[in-house]
């Protein structure tokens, strides 16, 4: 049986420095990384430089670019003979792009304002879901055309794995690091509600201003710190 092992990473050092521990210790045949399909050839031919080709090319954003730590994992992956491929489907990056300029322009609105319109926070994640589950047989199937017994994936959507089951794969979950931003507890609250049927809106207003301190300490402290900050309170939304 096909097996692939899905690490649940953020986009910081120390989380990239772990994924990278993680594959020396465990020697996947294959490593596929939430890109699009469109980056592999960048990363086989272009690393170190891969990123900013990619974004000159149009395949990344500078924001994109900036938050992707990819030396420690690319670095390994050419060590180990690991080969390296990328699953993300552009629908879903193009989604997550969207998702990421609405909250820009919500979190606006709630500094100006002073009033977080729950709703609208909840449409913006539910967007980033529908996105998310429309593309995950597409990107099981990807994954399944390219794994020839163990591999390794990062951050493969909880929709896809069940694909990925669904098409006969064990699938096991490593959390290297724990996704306790707001922003996560959003989408995740969001994710419940639409399982249970009831609406969560005192959680999603307690993650909307959560992710506002979260931003106040992006900017005192840069988005790694604020991130590691983040991870070592009991609890992120609070």
């Amino acid at each position: 049986m096909r097996e692939v092992h899905v690490l649940s990473t953020l986009n910081t050092s120390r989380s990239a420095g772990a994924a990278a521990s993680w594959l020396r210790s465990t020697r996947p045949a294959e490593l596929f990384l939430e890109l699009p399909p469109a980056c592999e050839d960048y990363l086989r031919e272009a690393e170190p430089g891969a990123l900013e080709l990619m974004v000159e090319d149009g395949l990344l954003t500078p924001e994109e670019a900036q938050g992707i730590k990819l030396a420690p994992l690319l670095s390994t992956a050419r060590e180990l003979g690991c080969r390296v491929h990328c699953y993300l489907d552009p629908l879903h990056q193009l989604a997550r792009r969207e998702f990421v300029q609405e909250l820009v322009l919500l979190s606006l609105r709630a500094k100006v304002s002073g009033r977080i319109r729950v709703q609208e926070w909840r449409r913006a994640a539910e967007r980033l879901i529908e996105a998310e589950e429309k593309a995950s047989r597409r990107e099981a199937e990807y994954i399944l055309r390219r794994c020839s017994g163990r591999s390794a994936c990062t951050n493969l959507s909880e929709s896809a794995c069940r694909v990925l089951e669904s098409l006969g794969f064990r699938v096991r979950r490593h959390v290297l690091a724990e996704a306790s931003r707001p922003v996560d507890l959003l989408l995740r609250a969001v994710r419940l509600e639409r399982r249970s049927g009831r609406l969560r809106d005192e959680e999603l207003e307690s993650c909307v201003k959560a992710h506002l301190r979260f931003l106040e300490m992006v900017e005192e402290l840069g988005y790694e710190e604020a991130v590691l900050r983040l991870s070592s309170q009991p609890d992120a939304s609070a």
